[in-house]
């Protein structure tokens, strides 16, 4: 029972962090799209830059290793 319990909490915690990174992903182009209509290339470009990339895939692959 208490494996069943972990193995809840655990797919629990990544859809928490799926639903997030969904989440950024579509504030990130809803900005971006919105800069490229305003004729803002240049700072759309900056923008993208900033964005981080790699640290949250790599939570979540992470995650689904535990849980698989």
């Amino acid at each position: 029972m208490k494996n069943l319990h972990n193995y809840v909490d655990k797919t629990k915690k990544i859809i928490d962090m799926l639903n997030t990174k969904s989440h950024e992903h579509k504030r990130n182009s809803e900005t971006v799209k919105a800069m490229i209509g305003l004729g803002e290339h240049q700072e759309a470009s900056k923008y993208i830059n900033q964005i981080p990339n790699q640290e949250k895939n790599k939570e979540c692959i992470h995650m689904l290793k535990i849980l698989l």
